[in-house]
């Protein structure tokens, strides 16, 4: 009887040890899951990391490529406007109309525009000029508020303005605009109307215009 006792209690704790154990292994089969699943996520979250990293760099330098390309062909481009400037102050050919005379050029934001030429007509000062638009299709506008000044200080504005053949007076708030596609010069006169003949020479010529005033200093009036 005894040693049935015994052997259903070895038996008993037998079933527990194997049920703890069981227990146990279960347990860290669960923990080992959970770290391997972490540690996968963690991996694949780096990696995704690093693929968002790289495409960013990607566009980064695509941009910057952009930009270095646009600032160089800015470069070239302003290099090519002030070439063409000391060349004509020089008296040096003009591309594609050898026989422009001597002139002055100046730019705005959008525009640029080259004094031709100032000469009385009358009892007024009529000057030919030329604009461009640089950078892209774009409509100029010259304000009637444009001014030739003495060496006084006394000034005139605009009377009249054309571009592209069209002729238009203005006053001091009226304007003339033209659609200009980019690269295309076209020409244009600006008459100052009471100039006295005995003016030889202006310290000041200034266009109003869209973009930004231009400015024309010591321009001399045949």
């Amino acid at each position: 009887m005894t040693d049935d006792v015994n052997s259903a209690r070895e038996v008993a704790r037998t079933n527990l040890k194997a049920t703890v154990i069981s227990a146990l292994l279960g347990c860290a089969g669960v923990v080992l899951a959970a770290w391997i699943g972490s540690t996968v996520g963690r991996s694949r979250a780096q990696d995704a990391a690093k693929t968002t990293e790289a495409r960013q760099d990607t566009q980064l330098a695509e941009k910057d490529k952009v930009i270095a390309q646009l600032r160089s062909e800015n470069q070239g481009l302003r290099q090519q406007l002030a070439s063409l400037s000391a060349g004509a102050v020089d008296g040096g050919p003009i591309p594609g109309n050898a026989t422009t005379p001597a002139q002055n050029m100046q730019h705005n934001e959008e525009f640029s525009f080259t004094l031709q030429r100032c000469s009385h007509r009358g009892e007024s000062v009529n000057c030919t000029f030329t604009v461009v638009a640089e950078r892209r299709d774009n409509r100029v506008i010259l304000w009637g508020s444009s001014r030739l000044i003495d060496d006084a200080g006394k000034e005139w504005l605009a009377s009249a303005i054309s571009l592209a053949g069209r002729d238009h007076h203005v006053e001091r708030y009226t304007a003339v605009d033209n659609d200009l596609v980019r690269g295309v010069i076209i020409s244009g006169t600006i008459t100052f109307e009471g100039a006295p003949a005995t003016l030889k020479a202006t310290p000041l010529i200034e266009f109003v215009a869209s973009g930004g005033n231009v400015q024309f200093r010591g321009v001399p009036i045949a």
